[in-house]
């Protein structure tokens, strides 16, 4: 997904999915579907992108806690790409409050630079704003982060 192989993500993102679901092991699911989600925003597939993020956050509940962070995160880059700075503000807060990553206590070198693109780009946009709704987020579950993203529809 990350060097624009948007047929060949989806593909590998679809087995994926499907590989877990036959093993009965949906613990990365949410990922999976943020990667989905990605590469329908790059494509311009907005329809596309928003219910793949439905999808991630109903997967969530069925998952251990430690893909939070790592959905957050995902999502505020999708967020920002979107055009929904404040969604991506409260996403980012909703990282950085919650730093259980299960057995991966670290940020993999493409998550830091999203994460890092899109506080730039909400900083940018929201001006003031950003420290409030990252805040906000702080106390926030995904699917509130999402608020201003979702009401967009």
């Amino acid at each position: 997904a990350d060097r624009g192989r948007s047929e060949l993500a989806l593909a590998r993102a679809t087995e994926a999915l499907q590989t877990a679901a036959d093993g009965n092991i949906t613990t990365y699911d949410p990922w999976v579907l943020c990667t989905i989600t990605r590469v329908h925003t790059a494509d311009g597939d907005v329809d596309g992108a928003l219910l793949a993020i439905d999808r991630a956050v109903a997967s969530l509940s069925r998952n251990w806690v430690g893909e939070i962070h790592r959905v957050a995160v995902e999502l505020a880059a999708v967020a920002t790409l979107l055009g929904a700075p404040e969604a991506a503000a409260r996403l980012i807060g909703v990282a950085e409050s919650n730093e259980d990553r299960r057995e991966l206590p670290f940020q993999s070198p493409a998550e830091r630079s999203r994460l890092v693109t899109a506080t730039e780009a909400a900083a940018r946009e929201l001006g003031d704003g950003y420290d409030r709704n990252r805040r906000r987020g702080e106390t926030s579950t995904i699917a509130e982060a999402l608020g201003p993203l979702l009401a967009s529809r």
